[in-house]
């Protein structure tokens, strides 16, 4: 299911066709362990950030790319499925939205894993329009607590 925000515009679609077309490529690269294809689609700045459930956030090229390195390593065989994408362009800069769910299958069956609770994160990635196209410039995901009352 994927919801965008976006101007009545049809010229604001293409600006958010390009946006999601970068979320999923980086998106396959992490299911297909590519790090260097992730690289890609990442500002060339020591100024991009990255933060996993649990994790704090990491700041510079390099070590942003170590960090997503060794979480594709530690996740190799992970899927990934996105529901209520949300998109915002204002000038050259991107903002996203989603519920990601994590497919892990590890050691089970695909029947153990069909059946198996998906894990849910709250994703938010600012994206930078450069001149090779939309590049990330932050990207955060943390955990859905379901089972917490608000007040």
């Amino acid at each position: 299911m994927t919801r965008m925000v976006e101007d009545d515009a049809p010229q604001d679609r293409e600006p958010i066709r390009d946006v999601e077309t970068t979320h999923r490529a980086f998106y396959a690269a992490w299911e297909a362990a590519d790090i260097a294809a992730a690289a890609q689609l990442w500002l060339d700045s020591e100024d991009i950030s990255i933060a996993f459930p649990g994790g704090s956030p990491t700041w510079g090229r390099e070590a942003v790319l170590e960090q997503l390195a060794e979480a594709m390593d530690f996740t190799r065989g992970i899927q990934f499925l996105f529901e209520d994408l949300r998109f915002a362009v204002q000038g050259d800069v991107a903002r996203l939205t989603c519920i990601e769910h994590v497919l892990m299958p590890g050691d089970r069956s695909f029947e153990e894993v069909a059946e198996a609770p998906l894990s849910r994160l709250a994703v938010s990635s600012t994206l930078v329009r450069t001149e090779v196209g939309w590049r990330l410039w932050s990207h955060m995901s943390g955990p859905i607590l379901t089972d917490v009352e608000r007040e």
